[in-house]
C-alpha cells in the first residue's frame, strides 16, 4: 500500500510540473492574443465587475494565475472568459484550444496516468504477496519434513506408530505441530 502511494505521488508531482510547463506556454500566447482584447473591454467598462480581470494577462505570471483560477478552479469565467468570447473571435477559438488543451485533454490524461499507476503498484503488490505467499508455504513444506523425519527414529522411511507415540511424547515440536493444526 505504501508504494501504490509512493507512485501515486511521484505521478501527482510530476504531473504537476507538466501541467506548469502546459500552463506556462499557454499563458506565453494569451500574453499576445488576449491582452489587447481584455484592455479594450476595461476601456470600455465591461470589465467593472471584476477588478482583477483588467490584469489577468498583463504578464505570464498574471495569465498563469488566471488560467488556474478559470480553468483548473473553476472561478471567474462568466466574469472575464464569456466577455472576452464575445468581444472578440480569435480570442474565443484561443480560449476554446485552451481549455480543450488544459481542461479536457492534459487533466484526464493526468487522472488517467494516476490511475494506470495506481493500477500498477497494485498488481505489483498482489505480485509481491502472491511471492510472499509461495515463500511461505515452502518453508511450511520444509519444516513438514522436518518434524516427520524426526519422528522416523530408525530411519527406514517408515513410521511406525510406536515411534509416533515415542516421538510425541519426547518432542514439543512435533507436539505443537499436531496442536497447531488443532489436533491433540
Amino acid at each position: 500500500m505504501i508504494a501504490s502511494m509512493a507512485s501515486t505521488l511521484r505521478t501527482i508531482f510530476w504531473a504537476c510540473i507538466m501541467l506548469v510547463a502546459v500552463l506556462s506556454v499557454c499563458s506565453l500566447l494569451a500574453v499576445d492574443i488576449l491582452r489587447p482584447a481584455v484592455k479594450r473591454l476595461g476601456e470600455e467598462g465591461s470589465l467593472k465587475e471584476c477588478d482583477r480581470c483588467i490584469v489577468a494577462f498583463d504578464s505570464v505570471s498574471q495569465s498563469m494565475v488566471t488560467f488556474f483560477q478559470t480553468l483548473i478552479m473553476g472561478e471567474g469565467i462568466d466574469d472575464l472568459m464569456i466577455p472576452l468570447i464575445e468581444e472578440n473571435w480569435q480570442a474565443a477559438i484561443f480560449i476554446l484550444v485552451v481549455v480543450a488543451v488544459v481542461y479536457l485533454g492534459f487533466s484526464n490524461l493526468i487522472l488517467s496516468v494516476i490511475v494506470d499507476k495506481a493500477n500498477e503498484a497494485r498488481c505489483s503488490d498482489a505480485f509481491y504477496q502472491a511471492l510472499m505467499a509461495k515463500k511461505v508455504r515452502g518453508q511450511a513444506r520444509r519444516e513438514l519434513v522436518e518434524v516427520w523425519t524426526k519422528a522416523d527414529m530408525d530411519m527406514d522411511n517408515m513410521i511406525t506408530l510406536e515411534e509416533l507415540r515415542t516421538t510425541y511424547d519426547q518432542q514439543e515440536s512435533f507436539r505443537a505441530y499436531f496442536r497447531q493444526m488443532d489436533i491433540d
